[in-house]
């Protein structure tokens, strides 16, 4: 069975100081299909704080009960729709 996971991530502060530099990152639902995570992309996209980093929306599509690290990854979709 597939699933799409929907996420959000982006990074901030002085790129040349490592001390500095931070992630954020954050898992914002799991769907059955590829269209209900789009359709939940494009909510989360009007909600403050995700509106700012709108290109930094992922889906990505995972099989269950399979192993992803390191040999696997699964498919990006990058950006807005």
């Amino acid at each position: 069975m597939e699933v799409f996971i929907l996420s959000h991530g982006y990074d901030y502060g002085d790129i040349f100081d490592k001390y500095k530099w931070n992630e954020e990152s954050r898992v914002l639902g799991v769907y059955y299909t590829k269209t209900e995570a789009l359709k939940a992309l494009l909510k989360y996209q009007k909600i403050k704080g995700f509106s700012s980093h709108i290109s930094n929306f992922y889906i990505e599509k995972y099989i269950l009960d399979e192993m992803y690290w390191p040999q696997k990854v699964g498919h990006k979709i990058r950006g807005s729709v």
